[in-house]
């Protein structure tokens, strides 16, 4: 029994171990002042994916050519756009801690601009045929999350529509002209 029991915790810590999904990669859009930054935590498969986009890096010696490519990656598969179909300018990454995962790669990745309307997020896409992205929306008081992938790689925001509210706002100023215009009109 006491076999039983050390061999169900080793099998359980070993479980505990393994690697992320090498076919989904998160994704958490936050907005400061005049940015949108995207927390983007890939798997380990980012450098397969950055080779097969640029075979040329197989020969690459400094890490700065890794760096230029995968500016490009982004800018061709993670766009973002304004309410005016206007793409945001990427400004740039930064690589962050892993906090000792090396089985995946977590960026900062900055945007100009604060009015986020649409997203496509097609990264992975072209290593992985069932590439998942989970994109989290931390932009107001709800989070959203919208997945991404090779089927459908863009999604919207959702836009309020003030119009209910705007036409029951009407209403009073409908009653006052009445009662001010209307009977004068009736009596004459």
């Amino acid at each position: 029994m006491k076999y039983s029991i050390l061999l169900l915790l080793w099998s359980l810590s070993f479980s505990a171990s393994l690697a992320h999904d090498p076919n989904e990669a998160f994704f958490k859009f936050t907005q400061t002042e005049n940015t949108i930054e995207v927390a983007a935590e890939f798997p380990w498969t980012l450098r397969n994916a950055l080779l097969a986009y640029k075979p040329s890096l197989k020969e690459a010696v400094d890490n700065r050519d890794f760096e230029t490519t995968f500016l490009e990656y982004l800018r061709e598969n993670l766009i973002l756009k304004d309410e005016n179909g206007v793409v945001l300018q990427l400004l740039g990454f930064e690589e962050l801690d892993n906090n000792q995962h090396a089985h995946q790669n977590t960026y900062n990745i900055t945007f100009k601009g604060t009015s986020l309307s649409e997203v496509t997020n097609t990264t992975l896409c072209n290593l992985n045929g069932n590439q998942v992205n989970y994109n989290t929306l931390a932009l107001g008081k709800n989070n959203e999350t919208f997945q991404t992938g090779n089927e459908k790689g863009t999604f919207q925001l959702k836009k309020e529509n003030n119009t209910p509210y705007l036409l029951l706002l009407l209403i009073p100023v409908f009653y006052f002209f009445y009662k001010k215009f209307g009977k004068k009109s009736v009596s004459n």
